[in-house]
């Protein structure tokens, strides 16, 4: 399975894990599956949200009226199938790649399409853009390091699995 990120969607989380660095930030992705593949058009940020370095959580239901307000607005062409979130590093703390036991628990209480944890640190030295053997996405913007890594439902066996997140070609170009 490949999450197919759009420039949008790609541009709307950097900015939101940016704005928020060294705290987590949290959003929903819309888009639509097809044959296999899922498309993430859009991520919207979600503001009412307690966050701290290490745990992001929506504020009462704020997030399902969002949702729902989404639903409304963008008809059934395209939907809400998932949410992101980041891991910010913390010190000399590397953010972890991997979902905490509250991340699965939140994937499986919520059974959306796809999952997204970007991992973000203070930039080093500048990367280009790539996917990385274990199918995540890497590379460097200004002063932050992104490491994003997709989780998405395999319908068949009801698990989520790690998959591939992929960018336009056109946007790798430009970041290079």
């Amino acid at each position: 399975m490949k999450v197919r990120l759009s420039r949008n969607a790609f541009a709307v989380m950097l900015a939101n894990c940016i704005e928020v660095y060294k705290k987590e930030a949290f959003g929903l992705l819309v888009g639509r599956k097809s044959g296999g593949d899922i498309y993430v058009s859009n991520a919207v940020p979600c503001q009412a949200v307690h966050s701290s370095f290490n745990e992001v959580k929506a504020i009462g239901n704020r997030t399902e009226y969002l949702e729902d307000a989404l639903t409304d607005i963008l008809g059934s062409s395209t939907k809400v199938i998932g949410d992101y979130h980041s891991h910010p590093a913390w010190g000399n703390i590397t953010p972890p790649l991997i979902p905490s036991d509250t991340d699965w628990g939140d994937m499986y209480g919520e059974g959306r399409q796809v999952y997204l944890i970007i991992a973000v640190n203070n930039n080093k030295r500048r990367v280009a853009w790539h996917n990385c053997r274990d199918g995540r996405l890497a590379g460097t913007f200004n002063n932050h390091k992104f490491d994003i890594t997709a989780y998405g439902l395999n319908e068949r066996t009801d698990y989520y699995e790690k998959s591939r997140v992929t960018l336009p070609p056109t946007i790798r170009r430009k970041l290079k």
